[in-house]
């Protein structure tokens, strides 16, 4: 779920018009924009820059498990549920993803 969102979109993949921006917003607000996992990939794909904002996934019982905050679109904060039977293949595929590259 979109719990917080200010940013930019490049493609609007996920359906969002630029004139729905607003309404966008309203649903942010209402924690009416929740995505199922390939929904959460378009959105994604769609978003050039997060500038401020937050995104929750949750289990089926409703409980976090995986948080990212996004600061000015220069920092970001992961916070893992290290009791989530899926944590250590998200870290794992995190660390991947982002491991500095070897110069060479």
């Amino acid at each position: 779920m979109v719990e917080e969102f200010d940013g930019t979109f490049g493609r609007l993949s996920t359906g969002i018009t630029r004139p729905a921006w607003a309404q966008f917003h309203e649903m942010v607000s209402a924690g009416a924009v929740a995505f199922d996992w390939d929904g959460i990939q378009q959105f994604a794909d769609g978003v050039d820059q997060m500038i401020d904002g937050r995104i929750v996934a949750t289990d089926e019982n409703h409980t976090t498990v995986v948080q990212l905050d996004a600061f000015d679109s220069t920092e970001y904060e992961i916070v893992i549920d290290p009791g989530w039977g899926g944590a250590a293949a998200f870290v794992s595929a995190v660390r991947s993803k982002w491991a500095p590259r070897d110069a060479s």
